[in-house]
């Protein structure tokens, strides 16, 4: 009755099924015994590590905690620092070029008014990369954006960039610190029209 891998039908069936369970359990070194009517099995197959400190697994919780931590702010300070070298970039290009590329730029204590005429692109790598994250071990997690507005009028783009992060968070001043001592180099070389 049954096909005789995997379903028994028939109660007289039990015994035999009893049997190579017996066997299973003794050929898999496992401590327990099959005994008839417990519901709940004695020893717990998954377990959480946090639930029981003095668990020999505590080490391993602790470990995977740390790793994750450490893979979390590595990358976060990667990805600081390529958005950081876009716009280090972007200004070395403008310095160097500030015969052909016309900008305007105005520095005062709380946000950089950068003024870019007839280059949308160079406004646009700028926009995308003033954006800065923090993911470590005692903040936690957090993101800051320097780049505050846009306005856009016939061949010129105005972006307001933010300084005003040097006192809420030490990862992000020493980005904002750069990019502002960026920006102040890039005041001096602008290229006055008249």
């Amino acid at each position: 009755e049954g096909d005789g891998k995997s379903e028994f039908f028939s109660i007289e069936a039990l015994s035999d099924a009893i049997d190579y369970i017996k066997i299973f359990i003794r050929s898999n070194k496992l401590s327990t015994e099959l005994v008839k009517g417990i519901d709940e099995p004695i020893i717990k197959l998954k377990r959480s590590p946090q639930s029981d400190l003095n668990s020999s697994n505590k080490r391993d919780w602790y470990y995977q905690r740390h790793n994750s931590a450490s893979k979390r702010t590595l990358s976060s300070f990667k990805h600081n620092l390529n958005n950081l070298e876009a716009v280090l970039r972007v200004n070395t290009l403008l310095i160097k070029y500030r015969d052909r590329i016309s900008y305007d730029i105005v520095i005062n204590e709380e946000y950089c008014l950068l003024t870019l005429y007839n280059r949308k692109v160079i406004a646009f790598i700028l926009m995308n990369h003033l954006y800065f994250k923090s993911r470590s071990f005692p903040t936690g997690f957090g993101h800051f954006n320097m780049f505050r507005d846009v306005s856009e009028t016939q061949g010129s783009c105005r972006l307001i960039i933010s300084l005003d992060i040097f006192d809420r968070n030490k990862e992000y001043s020493f980005f904002a610190e750069q990019i502002l001592g960026s920006f102040k180099l890039l005041q001096k070389a602008r290229v006055k029209k008249g």
